[in-house]
């Protein structure tokens, strides 16, 4: 098992690798989500909410928001920005959903899941059982 020195030296290695990529690959949104989780292991959050933030700005679907949406949760612990983001996505993924037949950028029954947990989470039983009401549909 890793200690701490060993899994920071790590994550440096994989910043410093995520770098090098996004430099030659500047426009691969992946990267910027992968570093961000990055920054998150060596409790970079502002950087990490940067990034994130960043690939909203670039490309606002159903996927960018929730991962934003998660970090906010499980990382920051801000709930409001949480459930702003989750609302954000399924929104958008009702939007690709309808734009394409039927296919969007994450999948619209996690997404619910992801807010009605959090509603439960922060006591709120009611929006809770209605996101879990759509979750099924």
């Amino acid at each position: 098992m890793l200690g701490p020195a060993e899994k920071a030296i790590l994550n440096l290695q994989a910043l410093a690798d995520i770098n090098e990529a996004i430099r030659l690959e500047p426009e691969e949104l992946r990267h910027l989500s992968q570093r961000a989780w990055i920054y998150t292991s060596l409790d970079g959050h502002d950087a990490a909410e940067r990034d994130l933030s960043e690939v909203i700005r670039r490309k606002a679907n159903s996927r960018s928001y929730w991962e934003r949406g998660h970090f906010f949760e499980s990382t920051k612990k801000d709930f409001p920005s949480a459930i702003a983001d989750y609302t954000a996505a399924i929104e958008c993924a009702e939007r690709e959903k309808a734009a394409t037949g039927g296919y969007s950028e994450f999948p619209l029954e996690v997404l619910y899941q992801s807010r009605g947990q959090l509603y439960e989470k922060l006591g709120e039983p009611d929006k809770a059982a209605a996101d879990f009401e759509k979750e099924k549909l």
